[in-house]
């Protein structure tokens, strides 16, 4: 059986930009495209720390990482997963993620 790793993606908050004195516009992040990043940035790194694993990465309210099994120290993978997705997303180009 293999074991699955559910990581509930919250989007950073979105981004308001002064176009002048009196209008903003609001740049919106694509949240299922950066959970399509992390997960593809994640995967590689995870299946080195747990033998048979299938992820999944969802767009959510608040954050969690979820276990379909009990993980034998379960404190210390959740951080080593948060210091993981801490390092794909330094990669991220904001640009690429961000609404017009």
């Amino acid at each position: 059986m293999s074991r699955t790793v559910q990581v509930r993606f919250v989007p950073p908050k979105d981004i308001q930009v002064r176009v002048s004195q009196t209008v903003t516009r609001t740049r919106v992040w694509d949240g299922e495209k950066l959970a399509t990043f992390l997960q593809a940035g994640l995967e590689p790194l995870l299946s080195k720390l747990v033998d048979d694993l299938e992820l999944l990465v969802v767009v959510a309210k608040a954050p969690d990482i979820r276990f379909n099994w009990k993980p034998e120290n379960i404190t210390a993978l959740r951080e080593q997963i948060g210091q993981l997705i801490g390092t794909v997303m330094e990669d991220i180009e904001a640009e690429e993620y961000l609404s017009e």
